[in-house]
């Protein structure tokens, strides 16, 4: 699963982490608190953690 690297991270275990996965309810809460911040675009992954980018 994608989010166990940050989580396995966040628990002491000595990795780096390449990015965060955040799995929120709507994606436009996301795009309302980090516009500012957004490297690529919001995108559903139709209930799949582990798809592939287009």
């Amino acid at each position: 699963m994608k989010i166990a690297g940050c989580v396995t991270c966040l628990m002491g275990i000595d990795i780096q982490p390449h990015d965060i996965d955040i799995m929120p309810d709507s994606k436009n809460i996301i795009n309302d608190i980090f516009s500012d911040y957004i490297v690529e675009p919001v995108r559903s992954s139709k209930g799949r953690v582990n798809e592939k980018k287009p």
